[in-house]
């Protein structure tokens, strides 16, 4: 468990450095400040998790679901 924890916290302090990250809730990739990586509530009442992080996964996604405009709207 540490060594895996010690491994992911790599990835975050890289963020800071680069100035990617910041520390308001909602604002970095894994907290609700991207579209392509989030959950969405359904036209049917459910949720949905998307993780598509990769360009090409979130333009397929978006393809397969009939979407223009090249985003997700996020819901509050």
């Amino acid at each position: 468990m540490v060594d895996g924890v010690t491994h992911l916290m790599f990835a975050f302090q890289a963020f800071r450095q680069q100035g990617t990250w910041v520390d308001d809730r909602g604002r970095n990739i894994v907290n609700g400040g991207a579209p392509y990586y989030g959950m969405y509530e359904t036209s049917g009442g459910k949720f949905v998790t998307v993780g598509a992080i990769e360009p090409h996964f979130y333009a397929r996604l978006l393809d397969v679901m009939g979407l223009t405009g090249g985003y997700l709207a996020r819901s509050e």
